[in-house]
């Protein structure tokens, strides 16, 4: 009966991003199974370059928020692996989405990366990578919207005279929130940090440096779809137990009737 249930609820899932996609017309070309796509950078128009906002806030709700909260049923199903074997590479995969100057392409790059590093050392390395290709799949489903709304809201369009100056300021505060006793380190990372791409680079390895960066949250999509199953499941206990008392129903006792006769 699971298994059935996880079916429905995967077939229900990309019925519905599927319709998404084509209502907004984005259906892209590289839309294929399991593969990373290439959602549009973040631009800002001319003289200026995106900086990230400070203060930043980074959440995560781990690798069952993966793909619309649609992973928490496999992982529910194969005991919750993925987060023991490569939990902070999801949060980082999370992060990641959410920082400005990243593209989709290396963010789930880094991820897959990051997973089949902590799969090859782990006891059951073959499920382990099975559950990073059902993550995956999970992923190639989501289209860029989330994505770009990620990167509008934490993006700030900085004068490029004035960039370097912003950069310094958010990694400067950045050191001061999570390790104080380092904040002498910006001014040379920021001589190496020397445009959009490379700061990002820099603040992706901080924050998985210092994982307490990221908040950890609920994924709403994932809670919807536990209520869903929880319900899906109290009705078949309620169908099944039905069914029990009819077939632990007493036959009638026709002593009587045959008495009469």
């Amino acid at each position: 009966m699971t298994s059935k249930i996880i079916s429905i609820q995967l077939l229900l899932f990309l019925l519905h991003e599927f319709l998404l996609q084509q209502c907004s017309a984005q259906l892209p070309p590289e839309n294929e199974f399991g593969k990373s796509k290439q959602c549009p950078q973040f631009q800002c128009t001319n003289g200026y370059e995106p900086v990230p906002k400070w203060p930043m806030r980074l959440t995560s709700s781990g690798c069952s928020g993966i793909g619309s909260g649609m992973m928490g049923i496999s992982m529910n199903n194969m005991g919750d692996m993925g987060e023991r074997a490569f939990g902070h590479c999801c949060q980082e995969l999370h992060a990641c989405y959410q920082l400005c100057g990243t593209s989709r392409f290396y963010c789930d790059e880094s991820f897959t990366k990051c997973a089949q590093t902590e799969c090859k050392i782990n006891s059951d390395e073959a499920g382990c990578l099975k559950e990073i290709s059902t993550l995956k799949l999970f992923i190639s489903f989501v289209d860029c919207r989330k994505f770009d709304k990620n990167q509008r809201d934490s993006c700030e369009c900085v004068e490029k005279k004035k960039v370097k100056q912003k950069r310094a300021s958010v990694l400067r505060a950045f050191y001061m929130k999570y390790n104080p006793e380092n904040v002498d380190k910006v001014e040379g990372l920021i001589e190496k940090a020397t445009d959009t791409k490379k700061f990002a680079g820099l603040m992706m390895k901080l924050i998985a440096k210092y994982p307490k960066s990221v908040e950890p949250v609920e994924d709403e999509q994932k809670k919807k779809m536990d209520e869903m199953m929880k319900n899906m499941k109290m009705d078949d206990f309620e169908s099944e137990g039905n069914i029990v008392k009819e077939d632990n129903k007493p036959e009638e006792d026709d002593s009587d009737e045959k008495e009469e006769l």
